[in-house]
């Protein structure tokens, strides 16, 4: 199924699918990379960022952070915080979670850590997806902070260096396909909805006229679409699946499973992509929705779904590719 994140190239993602088991540790990585690389080109960046981790605990100023050193999990006195950020009497932890519940014991720890540090300025923060502690938790930390407030920093500040810009988009995508934050629900949801609907029950009527039985699959890895074909070893539901990626609604996908990848000429606008954590050979063809589609109405509309089944069948058939 059409993963739109790494269809349009995501690095992070991209990257993910080789961190087995090492989900957290490759998150933690990813971000501390990204926090360098503000401190270095966009401090003003790194300060926002900061403040919220640290819980504004005390006062950090922007000049503070020009001097910071990020390190990560190196052990010392037999403790390996995810994250520390030094630089003079400024001693900050960051202890990092994706999915997993915090180690209290190792919380303790940490804190031991820095208050036997020389430092005047220490912090113990903690970054996780939900934030929900134990009310007789709540004073073991200094500060919390969420992953949704970690997007929010870096989403409304204005980025100069076009590298930085690059990574900081990359990262920020990479935490809405993970589900790590949230956006806004918008009151376009309810036509939305309906429009989504509306546009599956074309792609069945469209693969039953076929000859085949479509399976609807909804809201599935950030897709929705139709399973259907004449083969059925390569996927449960079928060898095609039909549909738009949400990130990506603009855009009709038709894809062909199971095929074995071949250096013959495709019809056009079909090309070979790899796709999931095995890097599986697909067939794709993509059709822009954005240049007339959407004016016309529900039969106008009709038609044009079931043309581009149709056709895309047709297409395989006849280029003996399908």
């Amino acid at each position: 199924m059409i993963d739109s994140a790494e269809s349009e190239g995501n690095l992070f993602l991209s990257l993910h699918k080789w961190a087995h088991r090492q989900d957290e540790n490759f998150t933690t990585d990813a971000f501390a990379h990204l926090l360098r690389r503000l401190i270095s080109k966009e401090p003003s960046l790194a300060h926002a960022v900061l403040r919220k981790l640290t819980g504004d605990r005390f006062k950090l100023a922007e000049a503070d952070c020009h001097q910071l050193k990020v390190i990560l999990q190196r052990r010392e006195d037999g403790n390996q915080p995810d994250i520390r950020i030094n630089s003079g009497d400024i001693r900050i932890i960051i202890e990092v979670k994706v999915g997993a519940q915090l180690d209290w014991e190792q919380i303790q720890r940490y804190l031991i850590e820095l208050k036997d540090s020389v430092c005047t300025r220490p912090c113990l923060g903690v970054l996780t997806r939900d934030c929900v502690l134990q009310k007789d938790r709540m004073d073991a930390v200094h500060s919390y902070a969420r992953w949704q407030d970690v997007h929010e920093k870096l989403a409304n500040k204005a980025i100069r260096d076009p590298i930085t810009e690059y990574l900081t988009l990359q990262f920020l995508e990479f935490l809405t396909e993970r589900r790590m934050t949230m956006e806004k629900v918008r009151s376009e949801l309810k036509d939305g909805v309906t429009s989504l609907e509306n546009l599956i029950v074309m792609l069945e009527e469209a693969v039953k006229k076929s000859g085949d039985n479509p399976k609807p699959e909804y809201w599935k890895e950030g897709c929705t679409g139709v399973w259907f074909g004449p083969r059925k070893q390569c996927c449960s539901n079928g060898s095609y699946w039909c549909g738009i990626s949400h990130r990506n609604a603009g855009c009709l996908v038709f894809q062909v499973y199971g095929q074995r990848k071949s250096d013959s000429k495709l019809p056009d606008r079909w090309e070979w992509v790899a796709e999931g954590k095995q890097q599986e050979d697909v067939l794709r063809y993509k059709l822009p929705l954005t240049t007339g589609f959407f004016q016309g109405d529900a039969k106008d509309q009709w038609d044009k779904i079931d043309e581009f089944v149709s056709h895309r069948l047709k297409e395989l058939r006849d280029g003996g590719i399908g």
